[in-house]
This record gives C-alpha cells, structure tokens and sequence, in this order.
C-alpha cells in the first residue's frame, strides 16, 4: 500500500511539473507571438523605407546625370538646334 502510496506520489508531483510547464512555456509562446509580430511589423516599415530611398537616390543619380552630363547636354543640344531647323524650314516652306 505505502508502494502504491508513494507512486500516486510522484504522479501528482510530475503532473504539477507538467502543468507548471505547460503554463509557462504557454506564456513564452504568447510573448513570443507578440514580439514575432512587432518584428514583423518593424521590417514591413524598414522594406518601405528602404524602397522610399532607393528611389530618392535613383531620383538624385537621374536629375545629377541629366545636370551635370556635358555629353548628355551636348546631344540635347545638338537634337534641339535640329528641331529647331525643322520647324523654321515649315515655317520657310509654308511662307512660300
């Protein structure tokens, strides 16, 4: 019987473990879940952020290439005087 008594025991002692277990890794995993979605969340931010500057600094590459480009000026140049003579030539031509 003290067998038996002793057994009965040290079920009752591992189940309170069990429990106690179950309630605190139950609560880690809640905590966890929070802190995965700010994370979540905060990387959502970040990815926008970084998308935002990216395009800024294309923006900037784009507007200091067509600036400070003297090739680039150099042939709008050219391609503007030619439309230029174009359209005096109509004009020239539609005089006549």
């Amino acid at each position: 019987m003290e067998d038996t008594n002793a057994k009965l025991k040290l079920v009752k002692t591992r189940i309170k473990t069990i429990v106690t277990d179950y309630k605190r890794l139950k609560t880690e995993k809640d905590r966890l879940a929070e802190q995965n979605e700010a994370l979540s969340l905060a990387l959502q931010e970040r990815d926008k952020k970084i998308e935002e500057i990216q395009n800024k600094n294309l923006n900037l590459q784009l507007s200091r290439a067509l600036g400070k480009g003297d090739a680039g000026e150099t042939d709008l140049r050219h391609r503007l005087d030619e439309y230029i003579r174009e359209i005096e030539a109509t004009i020239a031509h539609l005089k006549d």
